[in-house]
């Protein structure tokens, strides 16, 4: 895509990010607190700790139009290790231009340059349009992943 440009988060993006998230947050319907504050404390710990986590930018024209957040980790079955897709998330804006796939195709790329032996995502039961996006990038379901919630710190 002509003007598209990813590339790894700087602390400088934390009020784009913040954005993103809240928009991520007023998109699912949740009720998650999103504060600058919050997104730095979190890009500070994850940036102390740069081989496990992967913050991917998208800029359309040298606007940030999208963000991808993804954790590499090792388990016993997966011994080369598992890629996590944690968010992603396109500005209203910018979604059905290419963008989304755009970063899960940079994301997928840098779990195989990383050994990975695969790459997981998952999204809210409810959120359909996900699914379907998901699903046109190569992911099916393989999984049935149960959560439970703490009370926000």
């Amino acid at each position: 895509m002509d003007g598209l440009t990813l590339r790894e988060m700087t602390g400088s993006d934390i009020g784009a990010v913040t954005a993103l998230m809240t928009e991520l947050g007023e998109f699912v319907h949740s009720d998650m607190k999103i504060s600058a504050e919050k997104i730095r404390l979190a890009y500070d710990a994850m940036h102390g700790l740069g081989e496990i986590y992967f913050n991917l930018i998208a800029e359309l024209n040298g606007r940030i139009a999208g963000f991808c957040s993804a954790v590499f980790y090792k388990t016993f079955l997966e011994t080369g290790g598992t890629a996590l897709i944690n968010e992603l998330v396109v500005s209203k804006a910018f979604r059905g231009t290419g963008i989304g796939r755009a970063l899960v195709e940079r994301t997928v790329s840098e779990a195989l340059k990383r050994g990975m032996n695969e790459i997981n995502v998952g999204t809210e039961k409810s959120n359909a349009g996900a699914q379907i996006f998901y699903t046109k990038t190569g992911f099916d379901v393989q999984y049935v992943l149960f959560g439970r919630e703490f009370d926000d710190k």
